[in-house]
């Protein structure tokens, strides 16, 4: 896992503390993640965006780098790592999506949409399923397919349910 992270964030770290971490991190580092898109690195002309999401999460900004943060933070290697990084998950999750984007701060508010908000709880939910076994190493890429895929659940309708409820914010498709 902290290989991935090193790979998706720019830092090799897993756990409960990844999102600070990353989120941290030297501005500099804001390259370091494989895929950034040009608002966090200029330099770079090729970048995830959210291709091979189910539509629920497609706002149209780097989707592998948004979820894996949550998948990393609640992944621990025992139960109460994995429940605090939850317990993290959901605090930044609401802050960064909700707090900053309902407020539209003008700078930090970019990025945030309702697409993100509900990927972060499937992240956290994968998180915790490594944490517990539930999906083997050698069958992580796979599940994130299925279940965070064109063909998956997605949001099972609370993207539309929050857009529907509080509008849209900065980072929602248009």
């Amino acid at each position: 896992m902290p290989a991935l992270s090193a790979v998706f964030l720019g830092v090799n770290h897993s756990g409960p503390t990844t999102l600070i971490t990353a989120g941290f991190s030297p501005k500099e580092n804001g390259c370091a993640g494989v895929g950034r898109d040009i608002h966090d690195c200029p330099t770079n002309s090729v970048y995830f965006a959210d291709t091979g999401f189910h539509k629920d999460f497609r706002d149209g900004h780097n989707q592998p780098y948004h979820v894996w943060g949550y998948i990393a933070n609640s992944s621990s290697s025992n139960l109460y790592g994995s429940f605090g990084g939850v317990l993290i998950g959901v605090a930044g999750n609401y802050f960064h999506e909700g707090v900053q984007g309902v407020i539209r701060y003008p700078e930090n508010g970019w990025g945030t949409s309702w697409e993100d908000y509900t990927l972060s709880y499937k992240g956290m939910f994968i998180g915790v399923m490594v944490s517990t076994d539930m999906i083997p190493p050698a069958e992580l890429g796979s599940f994130v397919l299925q279940f965070l895929g064109p063909d998956g659940s997605g949001s099972n309708g609370f993207t539309g349910f929050y857009q529907n409820i509080f509008g849209s914010l900065p980072g929602s498709p248009e």
